[in-house]
């Protein structure tokens, strides 16, 4: 199972690579084509001026369905995260942080991978190569660093797979 979810991670992490390298501003993403299913629990992602998400929460995205897929920065201030708290986000997801507008693979980038559906993620700051938690991954690009300078992300939380619930049957629980 473990390996199912890394080779998961890994196939999900080159989806946003690609995604990442097929569009070119920061706008927002055209909806997928299977129908939203409503969270258990609203889904937030917030960003915060200090590491460790302290000092000021500045900005905050409410989910309420999903799939979810977004890249932009909503109306958050640039230039000012340094960290973010993910909470309710399903397993699977990913969210991307950029210091550029064009998300261009030759400056900072921070992609966090979500493994495990917790109640809350904290990712303290986005300055480090690789780190792997029990939840959640993140792989780093540093070039000069991206703390305080997220202009960019995006966001892709998928829906619930075909195969995991039969024609007319309600999914497990």
């Amino acid at each position: 199972m473990d390996t199912r979810r890394h080779t998961l991670a890994s196939l999900l992490l080159v989806l946003v690579l690609v995604m990442t390298a097929a569009l070119s501003s920061c706008g927002t993403l055209q909806p997928r084509n299977h129908s939203p299913t409503e969270t258990k629990a609203v889904a937030n992602i917030r960003f915060y001026e200090g590491l460790w998400a302290t000092q000021s929460n500045f900005c905050t995205t409410s989910i309420f369905s999903i799939p979810y897929s977004y890249k932009g920065f909503w109306d958050c201030s640039n230039d000012e995260a340094k960290s973010l708290k993910l909470q309710n986000i399903p397993a699977g997801s990913t969210i991307a942080v950029y210091d550029s507008k064009s998300r261009g693979d030759d400056d900072d980038y921070s992609v966090i991978t979500v493994l495990k559906s917790v109640p809350e993620i904290v990712v303290g700051d986005f300055t480090h190569g690789v780190i792997n938690q029990e939840a959640w991954t993140m792989r780093t690009k540093y070039v000069n660093g991206i703390a305080g300078k997220v202009s960019c992300a995006i966001v892709d939380i998928p829906g619930p797979h075909p195969a995991r619930t039969k024609v007319d049957e309600p999914p497990e629980k």
